[in-house]
């Protein structure tokens, strides 16, 4: 019994290591690999116009961290990356 059992320890190790670097490993450093969520929307003034080259700033209420981010030709701004947290959007415009 005992040598039965001393040559399934190595074969066990083995698939123990192909499961951690097959299985645990990738899921594991892909849940930390980023954050996938994104924020978009348009800024507009107050008769409904979009308002482009306007700076939008996300603001992380718990670490105060901000992220800018320019209006395009059609007033559309997008954040990428975005991780779960509360937010404040400040829009800036020079001409308003």
């Amino acid at each position: 019994m005992q040598k039965a059992f001393r040559k399934l320890l190595p074969l066990s190790f083995l698939i123990l290591v192909w499961m951690f670097f097959t299985v645990l490993l990738p899921a594991n450093s892909r849940a930390q690999s980023g954050y996938g969520a994104q924020l978009s929307g348009v800024v507009r003034d107050s008769s409904g116009g979009v308002v482009p080259g306007a700076t939008v700033s996300l603001v992380d209420e718990d670490t105060a961290i901000s992220r800018t981010a320019v209006t395009d030709s059609r007033g559309i701004y997008v954040f990428t990356g975005v991780r779960p947290a509360a937010y404040t959007i400040r829009v800036e415009s020079a001409n308003f």
